[in-house]
């Protein structure tokens, strides 16, 4: 109902009301992520430094898990648009690296997962009422005249952002498909919708 959603919309992260309700690491670390999509975005293309995004990705990860799954299969997108084959090694040691920063962190976690607490929220259903919530119904339209005009003047960072945003639709739509795999989602799904409307808007913005 009206109620749940209301609450769920309260602790999802990502948002003013999350923050406000003790969600700090999601908004920093969601901060972090953009940082280090950006300068791994320039890494690519304009063979920049290879330290800074593999140093945000790790404070990424430190800060919250949920984000870090975004920052890293938003990075895959990033990668697969800007010469693949020729950057291979160097979004390799951007992920090597970052994942060795984050080692002492977070191989104590996986060894000791059983022992955290699990939250039990039910996962949501009904993705595509969520994905298009008609409060947003001003986004739509416009996230689509910006893909248009992307693909019209072929502006790479509009296909790129077109292209994360798809990608964030696509994983919180099939999240719960992982528990046909692990027994259980690694995180509760509604924490995976955020970047799909902070993508929207972005789009949007282009």
């Amino acid at each position: 109902g009206d109620a749940t959603m209301t609450f769920d919309f309260h602790i999802m992260g990502g948002n003013l009301p999350s923050t406000l309700a003790g969600e700090f690491s999601f908004a920093i670390a969601l901060a972090l992520a953009l940082f280090f999509l950006g300068t791994l975005a320039r890494a690519l293309d304009r063979r920049g430094p290879l330290w800074l995004p593999a140093v945000l990705l790790a404070l990424t990860i430190t800060s919250h898990v949920v984000v870090a799954i975004f920052a890293v299969y938003a990075g895959i997108v990033i990668w697969l648009v800007i010469r693949p084959i020729r950057n291979f090694t160097r979004v390799l040691a951007v992920g090597a690296v970052g994942g060795l920063l984050t080692a002492f962190w977070f191989l104590p976690l996986a060894v000791n997962l059983g022992n955290t607490t699990d939250m039990r929220y039910e996962p949501i259903q009904h993705y595509l009422d969520w994905m298009f919530l008609s409060e947003n119904w001003f986004l739509y339209p416009l996230a689509l005249l910006a893909l248009g005009a992307g693909i019209w003047f072929r502006r790479r960072a509009t296909l790129i952002v077109a292209a994360i945003t798809v990608a964030t639709g696509l994983v919180f739509y099939s999240w719960e498909g992982l528990r046909d795999v692990f027994g259980k989602a690694p995180a509760w799904n509604l924490r995976l919708l955020p970047f799909w409307v902070l993508m929207l808007f972005l789009l949007a913005g282009l």
